[in-house]
């Protein structure tokens, strides 16, 4: 941000830092192109802000869009309901679960229905500090096989719910619970608002209301 010469905001005080907040944190081992984040700056840029940002950027990390918005514009994190997750599953974990690519669509089809007509989905979360289960239907949007050009993956629609948001390797685990999760493939692929039965991702959702 420094490097790109745009007209920064920072906070007052001693330790002045970056007027900036970022979306929901990223789980560790995953991968994204789809993250977002607030950026204040003290006057309108005389640049295009893409452009400046992504020539001090490093590479494959690119703005791929930005769009002005008021003071009073609630923030990122306040405004986004959930995210949307590409699962792609590689040899080691179709080898453990003795399954074959070709086999994934049939299994999803007939397992996430079964696991979607169910009121209650228990799922337990264990760390160094504790164990606990909550009840991860709510947080379940939707399930459903990739379009035909990724094959083979899982499409999964969660929402942002406190302390019962499901992660993706948890569903994972669910459908097929033989699998060793640790050796699927995260990708972040949307984060998103409910706008009138349509999940709008953050760019799209600011163009509703200007």
């Amino acid at each position: 941000m420094r490097r790109s010469g745009l007209p920064l905001a920072f906070t007052q005080g001693h330790h002045p830092h970056l007027k900036m907040s970022f979306g929901p944190p990223l789980p560790l081992g995953f991968r994204s192109r789809a993250e977002v984040f607030d950026l204040e700056l003290t006057r309108p840029p005389a640049v295009d802000l893409a452009e400046r940002l992504n020539a001090v950027l490093p590479e494959a990390l690119r703005v791929v869009g930005f769009r002005p918005i008021l003071f009073k514009t609630p923030s990122l994190m306040s405004q986004l309901e959930g995210a949307s997750y590409r699962v792609r599953f590689p040899r080691p974990f179709l080898d453990e679960a003795g399954l074959t690519r070709d086999a994934l669509p049939g299994i999803f089809e007939a397992r996430i229905a079964t696991l979607l007509a169910r009121d209650h989905i228990v799922v337990r979360r264990e760390s160094e500090a504790q164990t606990r289960e909550f009840d991860a239907r709510p947080s379940i949007v939707s399930l459903e096989p990739a379009p035909a050009e990724d094959a083979g993956a899982l499409d999964a629609h969660l929402r942002f719910t406190p302390r019962a948001q499901v992660r993706p390797d948890e569903v994972v685990q669910l459908l097929i619970p033989n699998g060793d999760v640790r050796t699927i493939d995260v990708e972040r692929v949307m984060l998103w608002a409910d706008a009138s039965g349509r999940r709008l991702d953050p760019i799209a959702l600011l163009s509703t209301e200007f």
